[in-house]
Protein backbone atom coordinates (compact mmCIF):
# COMPACT_ATOMS: atom_id res chain seq x y z
CA UNK A 1 0.00 0.00 0.00
CA UNK A 2 2.81 2.44 0.77
CA UNK A 3 4.58 1.36 -2.73
CA UNK A 4 1.44 2.00 -4.54
CA UNK A 5 0.47 5.84 -2.28
CA UNK A 6 4.56 6.70 -3.14
CA UNK A 7 3.75 6.17 -6.89
CA UNK A 8 0.35 7.86 -7.01
CA UNK A 9 2.28 11.12 -4.70
CA UNK A 10 5.39 10.92 -7.83
CA UNK A 11 2.45 10.98 -10.72
CA UNK A 12 0.40 13.94 -9.12
CA UNK A 13 4.18 15.50 -8.75
CA UNK A 14 4.77 14.87 -12.03
CA UNK A 15 1.42 16.57 -12.92
CA UNK A 16 1.81 19.41 -11.05
CA UNK A 17 5.74 19.81 -12.66
CA UNK A 18 3.96 19.99 -15.83
CA UNK A 19 1.41 22.32 -15.31
CA UNK A 20 4.55 24.87 -13.89
CA UNK A 21 6.38 24.24 -17.30
CA UNK A 22 2.61 25.25 -19.24
CA UNK A 23 2.73 28.30 -16.61
CA UNK A 24 5.86 29.20 -17.71
CA UNK A 25 5.29 28.83 -21.55
CA UNK A 26 1.97 30.68 -21.77
CA UNK A 27 2.78 33.11 -18.53
CA UNK A 28 5.51 34.42 -21.08
CA UNK A 29 4.20 34.19 -24.67
CA UNK A 30 4.77 37.80 -24.73
CA UNK A 31 8.03 36.73 -25.70
CA UNK A 32 6.94 35.63 -29.21
CA UNK A 33 5.53 37.73 -31.76
CA UNK A 34 2.55 36.75 -33.57
CA UNK A 35 3.77 37.61 -36.11
CA UNK A 36 6.51 34.42 -36.72
CA UNK A 37 4.75 32.47 -33.83
CA UNK A 38 1.12 33.22 -33.98
CA UNK A 39 -0.70 30.30 -32.00
CA UNK A 40 2.45 30.15 -29.44
CA UNK A 41 1.76 34.19 -28.85
CA UNK A 42 -2.07 33.39 -28.59
CA UNK A 43 -1.54 31.04 -25.62
CA UNK A 44 -1.53 33.30 -23.03
CA UNK A 45 -5.29 33.53 -22.63
CA UNK A 46 -4.14 30.06 -21.19
CA UNK A 47 -2.16 31.53 -18.30
CA UNK A 48 -5.01 32.04 -15.89
CA UNK A 49 -6.24 28.52 -16.39
CA UNK A 50 -2.74 26.97 -15.11
CA UNK A 51 -2.63 29.34 -12.71
CA UNK A 52 -5.53 28.10 -10.84
CA UNK A 53 -4.16 24.61 -11.04
CA UNK A 54 -0.85 25.62 -9.89
CA UNK A 55 -2.67 27.24 -6.58
CA UNK A 56 -5.20 23.66 -5.92
CA UNK A 57 -2.03 22.49 -5.98
CA UNK A 58 -0.60 24.03 -3.76
CA UNK A 59 -4.16 23.60 -1.82
CA UNK A 60 -3.79 19.83 -1.90
CA UNK A 61 0.15 19.04 -1.02
CA UNK A 62 0.05 21.81 2.14
CA UNK A 63 -3.31 19.34 3.34
CA UNK A 64 -0.97 15.63 2.02
CA UNK A 65 2.35 15.94 1.40
CA UNK A 66 3.76 19.12 2.63
CA UNK A 67 7.40 18.74 1.02
CA UNK A 68 6.16 18.64 -2.00
CA UNK A 69 4.71 22.57 -1.78
CA UNK A 70 8.06 23.85 -3.39
CA UNK A 71 6.80 22.47 -6.85
CA UNK A 72 3.65 24.97 -6.71
CA UNK A 73 5.84 27.70 -5.01
CA UNK A 74 8.53 27.02 -7.95
CA UNK A 75 5.91 27.98 -10.17
CA UNK A 76 4.59 31.34 -8.63
CA UNK A 77 8.37 32.53 -7.94
CA UNK A 78 9.36 32.16 -11.92
CA UNK A 79 6.40 33.29 -13.05
CA UNK A 80 5.64 36.06 -10.61
CA UNK A 81 6.34 38.53 -13.35
CA UNK A 82 2.69 36.99 -15.59
CA UNK A 83 1.05 36.85 -12.18
CA UNK A 84 1.66 39.97 -11.25
CA UNK A 85 0.54 41.55 -14.74
CA UNK A 86 -3.08 39.28 -14.26
CA UNK A 87 -3.62 39.33 -10.33
CA UNK A 88 -1.81 42.59 -9.10
CA UNK A 89 -1.59 43.55 -5.26
CA UNK A 90 -0.31 46.61 -4.54
CA UNK A 91 -0.67 49.02 -1.08
CA UNK A 92 -2.21 52.09 -2.32
CA UNK A 93 -1.81 55.52 -1.61
CA UNK A 94 -3.83 58.74 -2.38
CA UNK A 95 -3.02 60.97 -4.94
CA UNK A 96 -1.41 64.53 -4.24
CA UNK A 97 -3.10 67.66 -5.10
CA UNK A 98 -3.33 68.56 -8.56
CA UNK A 99 -3.10 64.71 -10.17
CA UNK A 100 -4.57 64.44 -13.39
CA UNK A 101 -7.28 62.22 -12.95
CA UNK A 102 -7.93 59.82 -16.45
CA UNK A 103 -10.93 57.55 -17.02
CA UNK A 104 -10.76 54.97 -20.49
CA UNK A 105 -14.32 53.29 -21.35
CA UNK A 106 -15.57 51.48 -24.18
CA UNK A 107 -18.79 52.24 -23.94
CA UNK A 108 -20.57 50.39 -26.27
CA UNK A 109 -22.70 53.13 -28.09
CA UNK A 110 -23.52 54.36 -24.55
CA UNK A 111 -24.99 50.66 -23.83
CA UNK A 112 -27.09 50.55 -26.80
CA UNK A 113 -27.79 47.33 -29.42
CA UNK A 114 -28.26 48.41 -32.54
CA UNK A 115 -31.83 46.67 -33.02
CA UNK A 116 -32.34 48.97 -29.88
CA UNK A 117 -35.15 51.69 -29.44
CA UNK A 118 -33.91 55.28 -28.31
CA UNK A 119 -34.73 55.67 -24.40
CA UNK A 120 -35.95 58.81 -23.02
CA UNK A 121 -34.72 57.95 -19.57
CA UNK A 122 -31.30 59.56 -18.49
CA UNK A 123 -28.29 57.69 -20.31
CA UNK A 124 -26.43 55.92 -17.34
CA UNK A 125 -23.23 55.85 -19.19
CA UNK A 126 -23.74 59.79 -19.58
CA UNK A 127 -23.77 60.39 -16.05
CA UNK A 128 -21.68 58.39 -15.50
CA UNK A 129 -18.63 60.15 -17.18
CA UNK A 130 -20.27 63.79 -15.90
CA UNK A 131 -20.16 62.42 -11.87
CA UNK A 132 -16.55 60.70 -12.19
CA UNK A 133 -14.18 64.19 -11.67
CA UNK A 134 -12.02 63.04 -14.70
CA UNK A 135 -10.09 65.45 -16.28
CA UNK A 136 -9.23 63.93 -19.33
CA UNK A 137 -11.65 61.24 -20.73
CA UNK A 138 -11.07 58.50 -23.56
CA UNK A 139 -13.96 57.05 -24.99
CA UNK A 140 -14.24 54.15 -27.25
CA UNK A 141 -17.48 52.98 -29.56
CA UNK A 142 -18.39 56.05 -28.95
CA UNK A 143 -20.93 57.16 -31.41
CA UNK A 144 -23.68 59.91 -29.88
CA UNK A 145 -26.06 60.38 -32.76
CA UNK A 146 -28.97 58.35 -30.75
CA UNK A 147 -28.67 60.35 -27.28
CA UNK A 148 -26.40 63.74 -28.69
CA UNK A 149 -28.73 66.86 -27.12
CA UNK A 150 -27.97 64.91 -23.64
CA UNK A 151 -24.21 64.72 -24.35
CA UNK A 152 -24.36 68.31 -25.36
CA UNK A 153 -26.34 69.59 -22.45
CA UNK A 154 -24.66 67.90 -19.91
CA UNK A 155 -20.83 66.86 -20.89
CA UNK A 156 -20.43 70.00 -22.66
CA UNK A 157 -20.31 72.49 -19.87
CA UNK A 158 -18.04 70.03 -18.02
CA UNK A 159 -15.59 69.10 -20.58
CA UNK A 160 -15.58 72.11 -23.34
CA UNK A 161 -12.67 70.89 -25.17
CA UNK A 162 -13.66 67.53 -27.57
CA UNK A 163 -12.63 65.61 -30.25
CA UNK A 164 -14.51 62.35 -32.23
CA UNK A 165 -12.61 60.76 -35.03
CA UNK A 166 -14.64 58.09 -36.52
CA UNK A 167 -13.26 54.73 -38.66
CA UNK A 168 -14.40 55.55 -42.25
CA UNK A 169 -16.48 51.92 -42.99
CA UNK A 170 -17.25 50.62 -39.31
CA UNK A 171 -18.65 53.66 -37.99
CA UNK A 172 -16.32 52.79 -34.59
CA UNK A 173 -15.58 56.68 -32.82
CA UNK A 174 -12.85 57.40 -30.80
CA UNK A 175 -13.50 60.48 -28.23
CA UNK A 176 -11.95 62.33 -26.28
CA UNK A 177 -13.17 64.78 -23.72
CA UNK A 178 -10.89 67.16 -22.21
CA UNK A 179 -11.07 70.20 -19.52
CA UNK A 180 -7.68 71.38 -20.85
CA UNK A 181 -7.14 72.68 -24.36
CA UNK A 182 -6.88 70.09 -27.58
CA UNK A 183 -3.76 71.21 -30.00
CA UNK A 184 -3.84 68.92 -32.24
CA UNK A 185 -5.74 65.18 -33.30
CA UNK A 186 -3.73 62.70 -35.67
CA UNK A 187 -4.86 59.59 -37.02
CA UNK A 188 -2.39 56.84 -36.55
CA UNK A 189 -2.00 55.47 -39.50
CA UNK A 190 -2.47 51.32 -39.35
CA UNK A 191 -4.66 49.10 -41.34
CA UNK A 192 -8.26 47.85 -39.69
CA UNK A 193 -11.87 47.13 -41.01
CA UNK A 194 -12.98 48.50 -37.90
CA UNK A 195 -10.56 49.71 -35.59
CA UNK A 196 -8.40 52.95 -34.83
CA UNK A 197 -6.41 54.37 -32.57
CA UNK A 198 -5.74 58.53 -32.41
CA UNK A 199 -3.03 60.59 -30.94
CA UNK A 200 -3.90 64.06 -28.69
CA UNK A 201 -1.59 67.01 -27.80
CA UNK A 202 -3.37 68.51 -24.89
CA UNK A 203 -2.26 72.00 -23.38
CA UNK A 204 -1.91 71.48 -19.31
CA UNK A 205 -1.55 74.85 -18.04
CA UNK A 206 2.30 75.11 -18.99
CA UNK A 207 2.80 71.85 -19.93
CA UNK A 208 1.83 69.51 -23.08
CA UNK A 209 1.15 65.84 -23.18
CA UNK A 210 0.27 63.23 -25.78
CA UNK A 211 -2.62 61.11 -24.96
CA UNK A 212 -3.11 58.35 -27.34
CA UNK A 213 -6.48 56.50 -27.49
CA UNK A 214 -6.83 52.99 -28.47
CA UNK A 215 -9.09 50.47 -30.08
CA UNK A 216 -6.74 47.74 -31.50
CA UNK A 217 -8.05 45.22 -33.84
CA UNK A 218 -10.82 43.21 -32.44
CA UNK A 219 -10.72 39.49 -31.97
CA UNK A 220 -14.42 39.10 -33.94
CA UNK A 221 -15.42 36.56 -31.33
CA UNK A 222 -18.92 35.45 -32.07
CA UNK A 223 -21.55 34.08 -28.81
CA UNK A 224 -20.08 30.44 -30.51
CA UNK A 225 -16.86 31.62 -29.77
CA UNK A 226 -17.55 32.87 -26.45
CA UNK A 227 -19.50 30.12 -24.74
CA UNK A 228 -16.41 27.68 -26.43
CA UNK A 229 -13.75 29.83 -24.55
CA UNK A 230 -15.95 29.73 -21.55
CA UNK A 231 -15.78 26.20 -22.00
CA UNK A 232 -12.22 25.52 -22.88
CA UNK A 233 -11.36 27.67 -19.46
CA UNK A 234 -13.57 25.73 -17.36
CA UNK A 235 -11.40 22.73 -19.07
CA UNK A 236 -14.57 21.38 -20.85
CA UNK A 237 -12.59 20.07 -24.00
CA UNK A 238 -12.33 16.07 -23.38
CA UNK A 239 -14.86 15.69 -26.19
CA UNK A 240 -13.64 16.09 -30.40
CA UNK A 241 -15.97 18.04 -31.42
CA UNK A 242 -14.62 20.79 -28.42
CA UNK A 243 -11.42 20.13 -29.22
CA UNK A 244 -11.96 21.31 -32.76
CA UNK A 245 -13.94 24.22 -31.76
CA UNK A 246 -10.86 25.43 -29.15
CA UNK A 247 -7.64 24.73 -32.08
CA UNK A 248 -10.25 27.42 -33.93
CA UNK A 249 -10.52 29.81 -31.31
CA UNK A 250 -6.75 30.05 -30.29
CA UNK A 251 -6.34 30.53 -34.48
CA UNK A 252 -8.56 33.65 -34.48
CA UNK A 253 -7.15 34.78 -31.03
CA UNK A 254 -3.67 34.48 -33.07
CA UNK A 255 -5.12 36.39 -36.28
CA UNK A 256 -6.11 39.28 -34.58
CA UNK A 257 -2.84 38.97 -32.49
CA UNK A 258 -0.90 39.44 -35.24
CA UNK A 259 -3.30 42.28 -36.32
CA UNK A 260 -2.74 43.72 -33.36
CA UNK A 261 1.78 43.45 -33.48
CA UNK A 262 1.17 45.68 -36.71
CA UNK A 263 -1.03 48.12 -35.07
CA UNK A 264 1.40 48.80 -31.94
CA UNK A 265 4.32 49.50 -34.15
CA UNK A 266 2.34 52.05 -35.64
CA UNK A 267 1.23 53.31 -32.39
CA UNK A 268 4.98 52.68 -30.99
CA UNK A 269 6.43 55.16 -33.93
CA UNK A 270 3.89 58.00 -33.01
CA UNK A 271 5.10 57.73 -29.69
CA UNK A 272 8.99 58.12 -30.73
CA UNK A 273 8.01 60.69 -32.67
CA UNK A 274 6.87 62.47 -29.53
CA UNK A 275 8.79 60.94 -27.04
CA UNK A 276 10.10 64.86 -25.84
CA UNK A 277 6.41 64.77 -24.28
CA UNK A 278 5.05 63.08 -21.42
CA UNK A 279 2.71 60.29 -22.73
CA UNK A 280 -0.37 58.65 -21.55
CA UNK A 281 -1.43 55.99 -23.66
CA UNK A 282 -5.52 54.27 -22.93
CA UNK A 283 -7.85 51.99 -24.46
CA UNK A 284 -9.31 48.92 -25.28
CA UNK A 285 -6.43 46.97 -26.47
CA UNK A 286 -8.45 44.10 -26.91
CA UNK A 287 -5.57 42.07 -25.15
CA UNK A 288 -5.26 39.79 -22.41
CA UNK A 289 -2.63 41.46 -19.63
CA UNK A 290 0.37 39.24 -20.98
CA UNK A 291 -0.40 39.79 -24.81
CA UNK A 292 1.88 40.64 -27.02
CA UNK A 293 1.07 44.04 -28.15
CA UNK A 294 0.33 45.51 -24.49
CA UNK A 295 3.70 44.21 -23.30
CA UNK A 296 5.60 45.92 -26.48
CA UNK A 297 4.21 48.94 -24.87
CA UNK A 298 5.05 48.30 -21.55
CA UNK A 299 8.65 48.12 -22.48
CA UNK A 300 8.59 51.91 -22.50
CA UNK A 301 5.47 52.73 -20.54
CA UNK A 302 4.25 52.20 -17.05
CA UNK A 303 0.74 50.02 -16.88
CA UNK A 304 -1.14 51.93 -14.15
CA UNK A 305 -3.39 48.93 -12.93
CA UNK A 306 0.02 46.74 -12.66
CA UNK A 307 2.00 48.95 -10.81
CA UNK A 308 -1.45 50.68 -8.36
CA UNK A 309 -4.04 48.73 -8.80
CA UNK A 310 -5.62 45.48 -7.23
CA UNK A 311 -7.42 41.87 -7.83
CA UNK A 312 -8.30 40.63 -11.51
CA UNK A 313 -9.65 44.20 -12.66
CA UNK A 314 -11.65 42.63 -15.28
CA UNK A 315 -13.11 45.24 -17.66
CA UNK A 316 -14.73 43.15 -20.46
CA UNK A 317 -17.78 41.38 -18.35
CA UNK A 318 -19.92 39.88 -20.84
CA UNK A 319 -21.10 36.17 -22.32
CA UNK A 320 -19.18 34.38 -19.69
CA UNK A 321 -15.78 36.15 -20.30
CA UNK A 322 -13.87 37.78 -17.67
CA UNK A 323 -10.41 39.67 -18.23
CA UNK A 324 -8.62 43.19 -18.35
CA UNK A 325 -8.83 44.10 -22.28
CA UNK A 326 -8.70 48.28 -21.46
CA UNK A 327 -5.82 49.49 -20.04
CA UNK A 328 -4.00 53.34 -19.12
CA UNK A 329 -0.13 53.65 -19.55
CA UNK A 330 2.01 56.71 -18.62
CA UNK A 331 5.47 57.36 -19.35
CA UNK A 332 8.04 58.17 -17.12
CA UNK A 333 7.20 61.65 -16.36
CA UNK A 334 4.23 60.64 -14.35
CA UNK A 335 3.44 58.24 -11.76
CA UNK A 336 -0.02 56.63 -11.30
CA UNK A 337 -1.70 56.09 -8.27
CA UNK A 338 -5.15 54.11 -7.47
CA UNK A 339 -6.02 52.53 -10.34
CA UNK A 340 -8.59 51.01 -10.48
CA UNK A 341 -11.82 48.97 -12.87
CA UNK A 342 -14.92 50.28 -11.75
CA UNK A 343 -17.76 47.47 -11.94
CA UNK A 344 -20.37 49.47 -10.30
CA UNK A 345 -21.71 50.79 -13.83
CA UNK A 346 -22.72 47.94 -15.60
CA UNK A 347 -24.30 49.47 -19.28
CA UNK A 348 -21.61 48.83 -21.27
CA UNK A 349 -20.03 45.55 -22.05
CA UNK A 350 -16.68 47.09 -20.59
CA UNK A 351 -16.64 48.38 -17.20
CA UNK A 352 -14.51 51.55 -17.20
CA UNK A 353 -10.58 51.75 -15.90
CA UNK A 354 -9.19 55.37 -14.74
CA UNK A 355 -6.68 56.48 -12.28
CA UNK A 356 -4.83 59.17 -11.11
CA UNK A 357 -1.13 60.72 -12.78
CA UNK A 358 1.24 63.01 -10.73
CA UNK A 359 3.44 64.97 -13.03
CA UNK A 360 7.19 64.94 -12.12
CA UNK A 361 8.96 67.53 -12.23
CA UNK A 362 11.79 67.34 -14.30
CA UNK A 363 15.34 68.53 -12.86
Amino acid sequence: MNILNGIIIRGIAIANGAVVALMMITGYAYFFSPINHPLLSATGVLFPIFLALNILFLVFWALVKLKYCSIPILGLVLCYIPTHQYVPLNIQSNAPEGSLKVLSYNIQSFGYEPEDETRDEQNPIVQYIANSGADIVCLQEAPKWRIENEVVSTLNPIYPYQSEVAHETSGDVLALYSKYPIISTERIPFDSEINLSVAYRIKVDNDTILVVNNHLESNKMTKADKAGFKNMVKGNISNSGTKQESSLLLNKLALAAQKRAVQVKAVVSVLKKYENLPQIVCGDFNEWPNGYALNTLQKTLTNSFVETGNGAGWSYHRSGMYVRIDNILCSKQFKPYKAKVDSEIKTSDHYPIYCYLERIKEH
